[in-house]
């Protein structure tokens, strides 16, 4: 594990470190070309979880405009089997199946599979669940990438495999890590849900704050955890939130609960300031469907946050009257 270091002793962000990430970054892509190009047969990318391996893969796919077939989760032999037979031209990518390199079966296929010239025909036989002695064969063209938490084992089924494709280690620093979300998110965190978007001022907030208690607290960085702040950020910016999102981080994401230090001050303020512009929406206009429009392009959030604050302010009319 890289050791951690105090953030706030680090430049916001350092080109030295960013091009430092981009070397390593640019060899998985490189692997990952090798195979949706047709230079290779297969490859084997292994690193901590949380550093964006799939990320890269996926990008990279899109990049050189294939679309493969994925593999994660849990997958027997012959799932692996059927997949490749069924798929026998495209591009698989094996996504963290940590029982498939532990299975001698699943490794045989994974080395027939890979072992040949690119683009030609690879003989695979295996033999289906339930039917012993009777053997399945199959000829597979396309290409196979492989992503792990861990490295291929000393084993010597492993080591063949190692033999056919290659192998790349992605191992960022958390130095790196730090100066890559705050490069990436420095225009903001773009959401599915508009309204769970973050501006690149909130995500900065966010991404300080995370990797501070990472370090404070000897917890590794990781990419999902940014993700998972977000979220939780939005969440309590929203008014949906019952805890500060401070709180919600270092329950979840950095894994303290008994340190409960923050109220929901600021998510009251953001209330009242979202019943106040409501209030000024219903009083210039009483079709409903402009009330929306104007609550949203004046807020910024959904039509459900638009009722539900509705809801809290007819309760609140209520209560005066």
């Amino acid at each position: 594990m890289n050791e951690l270091t105090n953030p706030l002793a680090e430049p916001q962000q350092d080109p030295e470190l960013l091009t430092s990430l981009g070397g390593k970054v640019g060899l998985v892509r490189d692997c990952v070309k090798r195979v949706a190009l047709g230079y290779t047969t297969g490859c084997y990318t292994y690193g901590p979880p949380g550093t964006g391996k799939t990320y890269l893969t996926q990008d990279t796919l899109e990049q050189v405009g294939v679309k493969p077939v994925y593999l994660n989760g849990f997958s027997t032999t012959a799932g692996l089997a059927e997949s490749l037979r069924a798929n026998n031209t495209s591009i698989i990518v094996i996504d963290d199946v940590p029982n498939l390199g532990k299975d001698e079966r699943a490794l045989a296929i994974l080395m027939a599979a890979t072992w040949g010239k690119p683009g030609t025909g690879r003989t695979v036989s295996y033999v289906k669940a339930g039917q012993a002695g009777q053997s399945s064969t199959f000829t597979f063209s396309g290409g196979i990438i492989m992503l792990s938490n861990i490295p291929l084992r000393s084993r010597y089924a492993q080591q063949a495999l190692e033999s056919r494709v290659d192998v790349q280690q992605f191992d960022p620093s958390q130095e790196e890590l730090f100066a890559f979300v705050r490069d990436h998110y420095l225009d903001g965190y773009h959401a599915e849900r508009g309204e769970h978007s973050l501006s690149g001022d909130e995500c900065a907030v966010v991404i300080d704050h995370v990797i501070a208690q990472c370090c404070l607290n000897s917890s590794r960085f990781d990419l999902r955890k940014i993700v998972k702040a977000f979220a939780q950020f939005a969440q309590w910016r929203n008014g949906d939130a019952e805890s500060d999102w401070r709180d919600s981080v270092a329950s979840t994401v950095v894994g303290h609960t008994s340190d409960i230090r923050h109220t929901l001050v600021a998510g009251d303020e953001q209330r009242a300031e979202d019943l106040a512009t409501l209030s000024s929406i219903l009083d210039t206009t009483d079709d409903p469907k402009e009330q929306v429009r104007l609550w949203e392009q004046r807020t910024g959030l959904s039509r459900r946050t638009f009722y539900r604050r509705k809801g809290e302010l007819s309760g609140l009319t209520v209560e005066s009257a």
